[in-house]
């Protein structure tokens, strides 16, 4: 059994005379076996774990809560680094640093990629995501740590705030709203009354009433249990005192009432039309 010294030796002449040092896998094997290999890689991992499942789990729980045993110790203070580092130099020799002869700030390798993985998200992916986060409800605490990053962000970069915006805007212009019973009640009622009217347009990008006349006329019709809730009864004020302020007039009929067919409170603008 060769000493320590001697293994070191062995090492080096390997490391000097091995023809592959310096390259990727990718640069042996090529990038389909390449990729071959790392599925190959991690179904193997994955089938290791499965296999071994009860007896790796105790072992990372005994480990659970400890510090790791080199915490605050160098290659100065403490001969098994010093060791552990040599060693390490020494199967390093020949290999040059992935950054030798590069200047500068380096491009990230994932730059201009996106999607999951770096790869664009499948349509089937993207349904996956959507019905995953359907009825999810954030706890407080996580709603208040989004905002704190969203605040920290705009600190960072002022520019991020008219971003957002710009963004928000794309998003509403290509919502696609469906007409409830009610709206359409309210929309045939306006039509034997030969109104003409938009639905669902956007005012000052702030609300979306459910019906706009020419020039300033926004119409909702309001469920009885949605519009009947505090927050949402605090929603409505705050939108009708928008409105108002920019000159805007606000009818808003209840379900109850487009159910009864009572559209007294549009008397005004039929008779004006």
């Amino acid at each position: 059994m060769p000493d320590f010294t001697d293994r070191q030796e062995l090492i080096i002449q390997k490391c000097r005379t091995n023809s592959l040092k310096g390259k990727t896998a990718v640069e042996i094997y090529g990038l389909e076996k390449a990729n071959q290999l790392k599925q190959l890689r991690s179904i193997s991992a994955k089938k290791f774990y499965q296999d071994n499942k009860e007896r790796i789990k105790p072992l990372l729980q005994t480990h659970s809560g400890k510090s790791p045993w080199n915490k605050g110790l160098t290659k100065e203070t403490n001969d098994s680094l010093k060791r552990i580092g040599e060693k390490n130099s020494i199967l390093r020799l020949g290999h040059a640093p992935w950054n030798k002869g590069l200047k500068g700030v380096q491009i990230g390798w994932n730059k201009g990629k996106t999607g999951f993985k770096t790869q664009p998200c499948s349509e089937e992916r993207k349904r996956k995501i959507s019905l995953a986060n359907t009825g999810k409800v954030r706890s407080a605490s996580v709603k208040e740590k989004y905002s704190k990053a969203q605040k920290r962000l705009l600190e960072i970069d002022p520019n991020r705030r008219s971003y957002l915006l710009d963004l928000c805007e794309k998003a509403l212009k290509t919502t696609k709203t469906k007409n409830t019973s009610i709206e359409r009640k309210l929309q045939e009622y306006l039509k034997s009354h030969n109104i003409k009217f938009e639905t669902h347009k956007r005012i000052l990008n702030r609300t979306l009433p459910d019906i706009f006349i020419e020039p300033n006329i926004c119409i909702y019709a309001d469920g009885d249990y949605w519009h009947n809730l505090p927050e949402t009864k605090e929603k409505d004020l705050s939108i009708n005192e928008f409105l108002h302020q920019n000159g805007y007039s606000i009818f808003r009929l209840t379900e109850t009432e487009i159910n009864k067919k009572d559209f007294t409170k549009l008397t005004g603008v039929v008779n004006n039309a």
